[in-house]
Formats: C-alpha cells, structure tokens, sequence
C-alpha cells in the first residue's frame, strides 16, 4: 500500500488525474503476485489496462517482485464515484437536477 499510494500521489502531483483517480477507486487487495481491483465499468476496466505500464514497472522494481499481476473485476456493485465520459457526467447532472434534461431537449443539444 505504501508503494502504491506514494505512485498515486505522484501522478496526482503531475497533474495525471485519470490514473490517480483509478488507483483511488479501489482499495487493491494483494493475493500471491496478483493485485485484485474492482472497478464499475467496463471503459474504467480497458483503461486503466492500456495506462498500467509505468505504475507495474514502478511496483516490481520497489517490490522487487517481477512477476506481480493485476487482476480486474467489473461490478455494479462498486459504487460510480466519477463520471468520465460526456454521457456519464451528463446522467450525474441529470440526478442532481432533472431539468436538465429539459433544458437539452429545448435547445436541441448534443452530449459530444
């Protein structure tokens, strides 16, 4: 954990909120060489992958543990506490305040 909040900090300090705000989501759960996370979606799932490459290479030198994984599961049960795409923003403003939507409707506005 100590590795992994110190990673976190450290992207959060060089302005790299999509990574901090993943490895903030989940507290991750060390099983073996696996680090298990769970994330809410799918996308949060994909992207994380593609973005994983400096914070595993970071973990296996600190750790000296080369063979270290991770492991990610998709739940609905993991409360969404961040909207990424323009459509999930969109449905979190939508709750707070329904006319919005209305708002959308009559100025015939697109989420892009």
């Amino acid at each position: 954990m100590q590795h992994w909040n110190s990673f976190a900090k450290k992207l959060n300090k060089n302005g790299e909120k999509i990574m901090y705000t993943y490895m903030v989501l989940d507290t991750p759960k060390l099983e073996n060489n696996t680090i298990k996370l769970d994330f809410p979606n799918q996308s949060s799932k994909e992207d994380f992958i593609k973005r994983q490459g400096n914070l595993m290479a970071y973990l296996r030198e600190s750790l000296q543990n080369f063979e270290l994984t991770v492991e990610i599961n998709v739940t609905e049960e993991v409360k969404q506490k961040f909207a990424f795409t323009p459509e999930e923003k969109f449905e979190k403003l939508k709750e707070i305040n329904p006319a919005i939507d209305l708002m959308r409707k009559l100025f015939e506005l697109e989420l892009s």
